[in-house]
């Protein structure tokens, strides 16, 4: 099960003629939108670890260039916004809606076209597994308020885990188009291996099941398959390589996986 934050994040803006705010202003939906923006910033700014990991030090990574090319290259709205609440008194609403959220086709067709030119494997592997599962309507709510001197709106917006979620899907497209450019510009481009493998034993994988699926763990894959022929470590998202096969985790599971050689031991879960 998600977790769902339940942060209020205070976000101020002129009123006009102390009116009471409406849910489904302009005004009210960008405030909460720049709620969401300032919380990814922050968010995004605590996984130094995991950039560092993602980008192998190949490329400079800024957290704010990253997150307002989530803004600009997404399709964020929110719509279906319901009042739930309005106290005239106080100058304020309860709000409701859903948070509707997509990567813009011309980002993805951007990335795949640079994917494409630079021929490289793990390019193509790292972008189909960044844009599977990555759009989302969730529900949302957020409170509209005037403050006590009726001069400012004042918004309180539910965080959800779904947007951190998909900013980190978006950080490792980024990168990956980073990647691609980057390549395509000197004409190589060296993604050093993890110095640490994974690696099982002879006995685990004798006592395992003979196949895996998706969803299994990282040591699931392991027992089964033993070590892989070369490995990947992108921080989010893995690779594991067999041969010319490839197995991909996100948050250490099975995410996808390419039996391109016919020698995995997958099973599709019934």
């Amino acid at each position: 099960m998600r977790k769902i934050a339940y942060v209020s994040l205070l976000v101020f803006i002129a009123a006009c003629n102390k009116k009471q705010p409406e849910c489904n202003s302009e005004q009210v939906k960008s405030l909460v939108m720049k709620t969401y923006k300032d919380d990814l910033n922050q968010y995004l700014g605590s996984q130094s670890e995991y950039l560092k990991g993602l980008t192998k030090n190949l490329i400079p990574i800024h957290t704010d260039s990253i997150v307002n090319s989530f803004f600009q290259n997404s399709v964020l709205q929110i719509k279906n916004v319901m009042t739930t609440k309005k106290d005239k008194e106080l100058f304020s609403c309860n709000c409701e809606g859903d948070l509707s959220f997509s990567i813009s086709e011309k980002f993805k067709s951007q990335l795949n076209q640079n994917v494409q030119l630079a021929g490289r494997e793990e390019f193509n592997t790292m972008a189909t597994a960044g844009q599977s599962d990555l759009n989302f309507d969730k529900n949302i709510t957020y409170k509209a308020r005037l403050t006590d001197d009726k001069h400012n709106i004042v918004v309180d917006a539910v965080l959800t885990n779904e947007l951190r979620e998909a900013l980190g899907k978006f950080t490792v497209l980024y990168v990956c188009n980073e990647f691609a450019v980057l390549y395509n510009e000197k004409g190589s481009l060296s993604i050093p291996h993890t110095t640490k493998r994974p690696h099982t034993t002879k006995q685990e994988t004798k006592n395992s099941k003979d196949y895996f699926t998706i969803g299994s763990t990282e040591d699931k894959v392991l027992q089964v398959m033993g070590d892989p022929t070369s490995y990947d470590d992108y921080g989010v998202m893995k690779i594991f390589h067999y041969g010319l096969s490839t197995v991909t985790f996100q948050e250490g599971k099975v995410k996808s996986y390419d039996n391109f050689a016919h020698n995995l031991k997958v099973k599709v879960r019934q």
